[in-house]
């Protein structure tokens, strides 16, 4: 996983970013971006033997890897 953040001013969305700045500097901005290795399955809140469908668990399938 990895976060690819721009100035708004450069546009709201990666689409209009794209526009904005270009082909080859969105592309130069993807290729520094750090990937993260995190294997959220590992950390589901289980209800023997299977994962519970609760909130929590939803919530840490989907974080961000600190």
């Amino acid at each position: 996983m990895g976060i690819y953040e721009w100035e708004l001013a450069q546009g709201k969305g990666v689409d209009d970013h794209l526009s904005c700045a270009g082909p080859d500097v969105v592309l130069g901005e993807i290729s520094r971006v750090s990937i993260v290795s995190f294997d959220w399955r590992k950390e589901l809140i289980r209800s023997k033997p299977t994962p519970r469908a609760i909130r929590d668990t939803s919530i840490l399938s989907s974080r961000t890897p600190s």
